[in-house]
């Protein structure tokens, strides 16, 4: 194994170990495209917002899909899944993530990783678990324990409930089209004044 896949190994486990809940998680789509599969998802009705009726069918939707995966890790199909089944699972999304990283670090597109492009991404790698260590190793002792991943997605958790009712400036409970442009901008003219 070379030392770029390991490092892409150790990276793409600890990032998975904060990111996700479990090993069965829906398989996450592109960052750019999150938000249009979230709506594809949660806004059934096409008006442009999620109602509190669309936001429980789509937990419910989402909740299904993560049950359909569990269903395709069971391979053997008997309701429990085994150490080898989770073993393989996750050596099939670390492959899945290996290929991302590499695309990713591909600059120059043409298939092939250079000795600079493999340079930039180690260091990259690097950089990530360096900062993720100093966000959530908060024993200090260089691991992420489980307490440290559950309080790390505890605190997402709730960092995206606070964003979500910054936004819903009216209180309805649904962000609109015109709120979502509102913060936007909003970031928008907050990064420029700090930048000034």
């Amino acid at each position: 194994m070379t030392r770029l896949t390991k490092m892409s190994l150790l990276t793409v486990l600890s990032m998975g170990m904060i990111v996700t809940t479990n090993a069965m998680a829906v398989e996450k789509p592109a960052k750019g495209d999150r938000k249009a599969r979230l709506m594809e998802i949660a806004d059934t009705n096409g008006d442009g917002k999620i109602s509190k009726e669309e936001r429980e069918a789509a937990k419910a939707k989402i909740k299904e899909m993560r049950e359909n995966k569990r269903k395709e890790i069971d391979t053997n199909g008997d309701g429990v899944i085994s150490d080898e089944e989770k073993a393989a699972a996750k050596a099939k999304h670390e492959e899945i993530m290996r290929k991302r990283m590499e695309k990713q670090a591909d600059t120059n597109g043409d298939g092939v990783l250079s000795d600079e492009e493999k340079a930039a991404m180690e260091a990259k790698i690097a950089q990530r678990k360096a900062e993720m260590l100093k966000k959530f190793d908060t024993d200090g002792d260089g691991k992420i324990s489980d307490e440290e991943r559950k309080a790390a997605r505890d605190a997402h958790k709730a960092k995206m409930e606070e964003r979500k009712k910054a936004i819903d400036t009216d209180g309805d409970g649904k962000i609109s089209p015109e709120e979502i442009k509102a913060a936007r901008q909003a970031r928008k003219d907050k990064k420029q004044s700090t930048e000034e």
